[in-house]
């Protein structure tokens, strides 16, 4: 999938720039069969617009899926209008699908895009997936008007939103199993660069006296026979404080 920015500066809600500090997100869907982004964009991005999302996922200029951006993510957005209780615009990231309503394919295929948007944007947020709601979910909290996307599209090809937040609680901890394993991998390549390079290093001056002894008596190599201990500056592990415990006496 692809990502493009393309902001709506002519838009009103653009203009007015009300902050955002975002604490969930919001699924909508278009309602009508246009794929094309360029359909919508065209549209908003003018004044007297009283509408206007972070972004739209569907087709680019190019024919090909893409994200394209449309508010800065810290920007209020008008997304989902007032509840009973409220407005979701003052917290939550906001997106809309273009739609295709009896297309299968483009149903399920849109569904992995936005799960792809969503967890990046919990990543980067701190957002919980199940923080993350539908347009008609948002209504029955209380803190959107009354639509039904994207419950109105999804479940005629066998898709929910429960499913939805339950792939992206699994995706996120997928991505968080991968970085843990890249972390550690780079973890242990410096600490291999680091031990090689503590092999290297000569005793410091202080022990060098004490270190010619202890080689003297058995208790460490002399790998090369020049009277120096091999690798004074590495660390001694149990094993080998065992082995000099043992040269010495001390375990019988």
């Amino acid at each position: 999938m692809r990502y493009a920015e393309e902001f709506l500066t002519e838009n009103d809600c653009y203009r007015a720039g009300r902050p955002l500090q975002p604490k969930g997100i919001i699924v909508h869907s278009t309602g009508v069969d246009q794929k094309r982004i360029g359909a919508y964009t065209s549209q908003w991005n003018r004044p007297g617009v009283a509408a206007c999302v972070h972004g739209f996922l569907g087709l680019d200029g190019a024919g090909a899926l893409c994200f394209t951006q449309t508010l800065p993510f810290e920007m209020r957005c008008w997304g989902c209008g007032s509840g009973a209780k409220g407005s979701y615009n003052n917290s939550h990231i906001q997106f809309e699908i273009c739609e295709w309503l009896d297309d299968a394919a483009w149903c399920r295929e849109t569904y992995g895009a936005a799960l792809e948007i969503c967890a990046m944007l919990c990543m980067e947020y701190g957002i919980d997936p199940q923080a993350v709601v539908t347009h008609s979910e948002a209504h029955a909290q209380g803190f959107a008007s009354n639509h039904g996307d994207v419950m109105h599209w999804w479940p005629r090809h066998g898709l929910s939103m429960d499913g939805f937040r339950a792939d992206l609680k699994q995706f996120l901890e997928d991505e968080k199993m991968k970085e843990t394993e890249e972390n550690y991998r780079v973890f242990r390549a410096f600490m291999e660069r680091y031990e090689a390079e503590q092999r290297e290093k000569s005793p410091s001056v202080w022990a060098e006296e004490v270190c010619a002894k202890a080689v003297r008596a058995g208790l460490f190599a002399d790998g090369n026979g020049d009277g120096s201990m091999d690798s004074p500056q590495s660390y001694v592990r149990r094993q080998e404080l065992a082995m000099v415990l043992a040269r010495q006496g001390v375990l019988g």
